[in-house]
């Protein structure tokens, strides 16, 4: 399944005052982000994506994504575990005259078997790491 959501922000909307919007997912395992700024942001619309209060994408808190005329796509393999499955976007555009749109999109894989594939991946991740191995 694709989610595709489209987040309009106005010029001049400080990071202080960032413009948020909740988009609602199901449950399952989000294997792709995608973050489209269209010809015109010139790097001034910001995005943050978080999951349930904390830092989704970047993962540095500090992080937030600009570009212009980029999608900057995220392969990923994350379980989405608690109910209410969404992420909320946290937009912001330092532009003095224009606004700007976004457009964010998610694909989440549905079904027990890549819930169960997904705890399998961690859990042997987790092993590894245990073990002294980098991954």
């Amino acid at each position: 399944m694709f989610y595709d959501f489209a987040i309009t922000v106005a010029a001049s909307t400080t990071e202080a005052n960032a413009t948020t919007q909740r988009m609602k997912l199901t449950k399952g395992v989000v294997h792709r982000l995608e973050i489209q700024f269209p010809d015109g942001c010139a790097g001034l619309a910001h995005v943050r994506i978080l999951e349930d209060g904390h830092q989704f994408a970047p993962t540095n808190p500090s992080g937030n994504f600009a570009s212009d005329g980029h999608t900057i796509v995220i392969d990923e393999h994350y379980e989405l575990q608690s109910s209410p499955y969404s992420f909320k976007a946290v937009v912001w555009n330092d532009d003095d005259t224009y606004s700007h749109t976004i457009y964010v999109r998610v694909g989440v894989l549905r079904g027990e078997f890549w819930l169960l594939f997904t705890r399998v991946i961690n859990g042997l991740a987790k092993f590894l790491k245990a073990l002294g191995m980098e991954i």
